[in-house]
């Protein structure tokens, strides 16, 4: 194939919704070497390309050439940056047939624009995609908390309104990375770039907020300050980027169903001596709390929610570490009041009144298909900014706050929401909550709610 045909394929691909009719279509372009080559550029989750441009409104005759493969390396391995990135980019997209300049943009925006993801790609030919160790936090209905050892006495941390984040530290080289793998620019992150050198050898994982005139920003703005930072922008005056610790892995554990035996307690303790020694007062350890019944895990977990953060996270002192994939772990378990989960935007609705001119809300749907709903409740910033750029986030993973499961409509069986409204992006996630996921989290969500309540009574 040559790039225009990988673009016409990856089309044909995005106009069948069936996920075994995309698998089909994939395992046969998957043989052409062309096409799994932009693959590994486009989904590689350790490639950051850090320039995420405009689609160019002029075009030349060319198709991808060895130029194009290098200049694709020399954005990942930041040899080439900066302004002098921009040209070049903006340059090589204005060379290339129309076809090939948007098979480029979406390689440099990692994004197929064919609903599916590197999963699909390593189902068919295993290991060509990278896919990062991550331990996922399980949930109250996944084990028996009861039997964990309350009298010995568990951890009760906080679950703080920041973006995760791992810091990899190998012989004083420091990178930091997303839930997904991208790189952040460790530039923009002042003092501590220097600090994170000093720390042993190890992969850190922990939560990073942003602060501004001593206090926390709401995790919508920092959040969406920290995507920003991540693109390529400095953080505004007076904003302070503040990590926050409570784990870390040696690197030989890092591969994919890894696994560290190291009990959770040592770890802690490591990362509580590593953060006094070395921190500098710039980096935090999380808030974290000893109690020795659910009872109080449970209260401990109201308090943070009535202060307005997300919850809580309580973990088996024995713990091990674990790459869960996309199961959750039993000795690192999530406490949430608000019934939350992950949805995929597949449409915006038409709008009316003073919403005429942009949209009424996002249409998005459980990853199974049988969840669909309209979500509004967004900021007027970031309707204007889906309204301007609708191909960026359709197709892309939400968080949807809810109430409640509707009944499954009587003709399609389809399932809807309850007060459904706009938590935020996740640009972190690449698949959305399945029904049988969204209805364990409601479940889950009015257990810890009539617990808490029980103990106010």
């Amino acid at each position: 194939m040559n790039s225009c045909e990988v673009l016409l394929a990856l089309d044909k691909v995005a106009a069948v919704s069936g996920k075994n009719d995309k698998s089909t279509l994939l395992t046969a372009y998957m043989v052409d070497p062309t096409f799994e080559r932009v693959m590994k550029f486009m989904l590689n989750p350790l490639i950051s390309y850090y320039k995420r441009p405009a689609r160019s409104q002029v075009f030349g005759t060319e198709q991808f050439s060895d130029d194009t493969w290098t200049l694709l390396e020399r954005l990942s391995t930041r040899q080439l940056s900066g302004n002098a990135a921009g040209v070049q980019v903006e340059r090589t997209l204005a060379t290339l047939t129309p076809e090939s300049s948007e098979l480029l943009w979406r390689i440099l925006h990692r994004d197929t624009r064919a609903g599916f993801s590197e999963g699909s790609i390593n189902k068919i030919k295993p290991a060509t995609i990278p896919e990062v160790p991550y331990m996922r936090c399980g949930l109250p209905s996944d084990v028996d908390l009861n039997l964990w050892p309350w009298a010995r006495g568990i951890y009760v941390q906080q679950k703080a309104d920041g973006t995760f984040f791992s810091l990899t530290v190998k012989q004083g080289g420091v990178t930091i990375n997303s839930r997904q793998g991208f790189e952040w620019p460790l530039e923009f992150y002042g003092e501590l770039g220097e600090h994170f050198a000093s720390f042993p050898d190890g992969q850190y994982h922990g939560e990073m907020l942003v602060m501004q005139g001593g206090d926390v920003l709401p995790r919508e703005i920092g959040n969406g300050m920290l995507t920003s930072v991540n693109k390529g922008s400095p953080f505004p005056l007076g904003c302070t980027p503040v990590p926050h610790l409570w784990d870390v892995i040696p690197l030989e554990s890092l591969t994919r169903r890894g696994t560290c035996q190291t009990p959770y307690s040592e770890r802690f303790a490591t990362v509580q001596k590593v953060v006094e020694e070395f921190g500098g007062g710039l980096v935090h350890v999380i808030e974290t709390v000893i109690v020795h019944s659910l009872d109080d895990a449970y209260a401990v977990s109201g308090k943070y929610i009535r202060e307005g953060k997300e919850g809580a996270v309580i973990k088996h002192p024995d713990g091990i570490w674990r790459d869960t994939g996309s199961s959750g772990s039993p000795d690192a378990i999530k406490i949430k009041l608000q019934a939350p989960c992950e949805l995929r935007i597949t449409g915006l609705t038409p709008g009316k009144g003073k919403n005429a001119k942009t949209f009424g809300s996002l249409a998005c749907a459980s990853e199974c298909g049988m969840v669909e709903v309209n979500i509004s409740g967004f900021p007027d910033e970031l309707r204007l900014e889906i309204s301007n750029d609708p191909d960026r986030f359709i197709g892309s993973i939400i968080t949807v706050k809810f109430n409640d499961i509707t009944k499954p409509n009587k003709k399609t069986q389809v399932y809807s929401l309850y007060l459904p409204r706009f938590g935020e992006l996740r640009p972190d996630r690449k698949t959305a909550d399945s029904l049988e996921r969204i209805q364990q989290q409601l479940a889950d969500a009015k257990a810890a709610i009539g617990m808490i309540e029980k103990l106010a009574a």
